[in-house]
């Protein structure tokens, strides 16, 4: 296997109050040249030398579970509320390409974009906090896979808008 890749980070504060920061990843994981996975290569054959060689030749192939693109980009405004109190408002969205199932390269998990946020209001002994996510109620397959020996499919449905509420007591 063979993986190549960068991955990019930033932040930037416009002003003491208002920041900025963002990810980036590209990332090219590629079973190597003369690469055979057994599993599709049986008696009774799974492959027909059509979708899927005999043989189970997964050279140039993309590993399962591996998104080519992941990006991220978040703001916060954060300013006191009062001398001993702040507060906080934050959103972040977070991009990722499709994820291919298996090493066949057969099936894949769609791309998403899901967009998160949060408020709060903190002081030197405590926090409280109202987080939201997957605000849009996006519906997406987190991650999909083949089931044991090479007999179907199944996908992991992610989390639809969930939110609540963080206490957090410093000492």
């Amino acid at each position: 296997l063979t993986s190549k890749g960068a991955e990019l980070e930033a932040a930037y504060a416009f002003t003491k109050n208002f920041t900025v920061n963002a990810t980036g990843y590209y990332g090219d994981p590629k079973y190597d040249t003369g690469t055979y996975d057994l599993n599709f290569a049986r008696t009774p054959a799974i492959c027909d030398n059509v979708v899927c060689p005999t043989n189970g030749y997964i050279g140039g192939k993309t590993t399962p579970r591996s998104s080519k693109f992941m990006t991220t980009l978040g703001a916060e405004w954060q300013d006191d509320l009062t001398a001993s109190l702040q507060y906080y408002l934050r959103a972040d969205l977070a991009h990722q390409s499709k994820a291919y199932a298996d090493v066949m390269n057969l099936s894949w998990a769609q791309a998403r974009t899901l967009v998160n946020g949060s408020m709060g209001v903190t002081s030197d002994h405590y926090e409280l906090m109202f987080w939201m996510r997957n605000v849009f109620d996006a519906k997406y397959v987190a991650v999909a896979s083949i089931t044991q020996p090479n007999v179907g499919y199944y996908g992991a449905i992610g989390d639809r808008r969930t939110f609540g509420l963080t206490a957090r007591v410093k000492y």
